[in-house]
């Protein structure tokens, strides 16, 4: 596999870069279910270091019916972290 391969700082930015798209992505689909997600809730997604959760929190974003539910489902996902 080419992660053993990768010298560490490669392997450093290409996961940074994975997290930065996945944070992207919940925010993006938010924005588009909800229209303006607050900026609160943007802040604390983009502070998520988990990819894991990141995926959850993204397959929540475009099934929940409201941003208070989303954000119901946030508030224990971050107690995790």
């Amino acid at each position: 596999m080419v992660d053993f391969l990768a010298p560490a700082g490669i392997q450093q930015g290409i996961r940074q870069g994975v997290l930065q798209n996945a944070r992207k992505a919940v925010v993006d689909i938010l924005e588009v279910h909800f229209g303006n997600a607050p900026q609160n809730m943007v802040q604390r997604i983009h502070a998520m270091e988990d990819l894991t959760l990141l995926k959850v929190l993204h397959r929540k974003a475009a099934t929940v019916p409201s941003l208070e539910e989303f954000e119901a489902t946030l508030d224990p996902t971050l107690q995790k972290i």
